[in-house]
């Protein structure tokens, strides 16, 4: 009798709370507008298609620091076609003409009255200075060797400007993918917190929390889209075009060979364009120690000329002569020898910079593949990460939809999903210029080589 009652209580007091709870009401809240495109192209630039290559290409006619390398290079095979000139013939013509009656002053009454012309032909060839000339030529011609391997260094810098900048576009455009999908799904989402709510079973909070992640995702969109402008900006100036050229690129890989980190350190000591250029420094030095240590020592020349001189004919009468020159400076006062210790301390400072320079190479190298490496086992795991995130929304939706699971189960789980396929782009960007990087470190780069002196030798 007492459970009876008891049951009827409990049922008549049930009955009055669900009579008199009321709908929930639909919380009033603005609603997110759609991002507006972003574009830079105006009329005075217009877009272009470039892949990696053909941005490298465009990049080395249009950028100003290899040609600025090039005058340089222009300017050190002059001065060694001016120290070969030394060791060639030297010719020379002289001729005056002299009107005598203009001194016929006084008592003087001697001499002639007329014109009195002379003209001479004289030539000039080194024969033996024990090696010093041709020393100096030497000196020269490495100095050309120095200057071809900075062009080519600034070339391969023009070059790692543009992949970099290339690949951080690729990354920005799979940035703003991965913003514009989780705007999709956040919208996708505020859709299902809706309906829940429109059939009486969804809280307000969720559909009030799911308008705020459409707005959060909106924001995202926008700034991935203004990175990609300014991307696309560094891009356009590493090629050299207009900063408003909208350029559309497509998908490029390094595909950095696997070796091991001695491997791309041999190969770096071998092709790095700053360590031959230290080596031919150091060549010139070399031999301007050897041209300095012989500038006291004697020199013979072959000398010949033909003169002629007459009165108002030059050609009256003419002498010949042919002889050697020799010319031994004995004392300077010290010079030479000053001369040659300075050029000496010169030449171990570049035997010092060639040693750091290796040494950089070196550590260069090894920081690079380091981050090649990390860059690579980030890009592996960042692609389980995804999956994995990806089958969570699945489920928290599924959940949030049968109503045995909360909205923010689906807002943490999508939260995930946003930060793992931010990852993956991020890792594969990184992945792309730790290649970039690595590939330079080592001196491998799409741009043909220099050759050397012992090369030019052999094709001149």
């Amino acid at each position: 009798m007492i459970r009876t009652i008891m049951s009827s209580l409990c049922a008549t007091l049930l009955t009055g709370i669900v009579f008199a709870q009321t709908p929930p009401l639909k919380p009033d809240v603005p609603a997110i507008p759609a991002p507006k495109p972003m574009q830079l192209q105006t009329a005075a630039a217009k877009s272009r298609i470039l892949s990696i290559d053909e941005a490298v290409r465009l990049a080395l006619e249009l950028q100003t620091s290899p040609r600025i390398a090039g005058n340089d290079l222009s300017a050190a095979v002059a001065k060694e076609r001016q120290a070969v000139t030394e060791l060639l013939p030297h010719f020379s013509l002289g001729a005056n003409a002299t009107d005598l009656s203009v001194i016929r002053r006084g008592n003087f009454t001697g001499g002639s009255t007329g014109w009195t012309t002379q003209g001479s032909v004289n030539a000039n060839l080194l024969l033996f200075d024990f090696g010093r000339t041709r020393d100096l030529v030497g000196e020269q011609r490495f100095l050309v060797d120095a200057a071809r391997f900075v062009l080519a260094q600034s070339k391969t810098d023009v070059e790692q400007a543009v992949r970099n900048a290339y690949h951080a576009l690729e990354q920005s455009k799979a940035l703003m993918i991965a913003s514009e999908a989780n705007l999709t799904n956040r919208r996708a989402q505020f859709a299902l917190a809706e309906a829940r709510l429109n059939t009486g079973v969804g809280a307000p909070s969720d559909f009030v929390q799911a308008q705020t992640t459409v707005a959060d995702a909106t924001i995202s969109v926008i700034s991935s889209r203004a990175s990609v402008l300014n991307s696309q900006i560094s891009l356009a100036d590493a090629v050299g075009l207009d900063s408003r050229t909208e350029i559309i690129i497509a998908t490029a890989s390094e595909n950095a060979p696997a070796k091991s980190l001695d491997d791309w350190a041999s190969e770096a000591l071998t092709k790095r364009y700053e360590v031959r250029e230290g080596q031919s420094r150091l060549e010139s030095k070399r031999a301007a120690v050897a041209a300095a240590r012989k500038s006291n020592l004697p020199s013979v020349s072959l000398a010949a000329g033909i003169s002629t001189r007459g009165v108002s004919d030059p050609l009256n009468s003419q002498t010949g002569s042919v002889g050697l020159i020799a010319s031994w400076p004995i004392f300077d006062g010290g010079l030479g020898r000053a001369r040659a210790d300075e050029v000496a301390a010169n030449a171990r400072t570049a035997e010092v910079q060639l040693v750091q320079t290796k040494r950089q190479v070196v550590s260069e190298v090894t920081t690079a593949y380091v981050a090649f490496i990390s860059a690579t086992q980030r890009s592996e795991v960042a692609v389980i990460q995804l999956a994995n995130a990806r089958e969570l929304v699945r489920i928290a939706e599924g959940r949030y939809r049968g109503g045995i699971g909360n909205f923010l189960d689906v807002t943490s789980a999508q939260d995930n999903l946003y930060n793992a396929d931010r990852n993956l782009a991020q890792a594969n960007g990184d992945l792309q210029r730790s290649e970039v990087a690595l590939r330079k470190a080592a001196g491998v780069s799409a741009i043909a080589p220099v050759p050397t002196l012992d090369e030019r030798g052999k094709t001149n």
